[in-house]
């Protein structure tokens, strides 16, 4: 098995969750919507959850919709 297979087979088996502070940043989003979409990983969003679904509409990511937002503001 290669390293990255073993990587994933292992996030798998132990799932943790990851804060992301950046929660607008595209390369933020499309990141957390990879690790959402291969099941890697619980990801939580620091940002206004209205501009995280807008961006994720603009960006075309399908599995942002999994992950906790939490407004700052709140």
């Amino acid at each position: 098995m290669d390293l990255i297979k073993s990587l994933y087979s292992t996030a798998k088996k132990n799932l943790q969750r990851i804060v992301l502070a950046e929660g607008t940043e595209e390369r933020t989003l499309k990141a957390a919507d990879i690790i959402l979409s291969e099941g890697l990983a619980e990801i939580t969003l620091i940002g206004e959850k209205d501009t995280i679904n807008k961006m994720s509409i603009q960006f075309g990511l399908k599995s942002i919709s999994k992950a906790t937002t939490i407004e700052p503001e709140n």
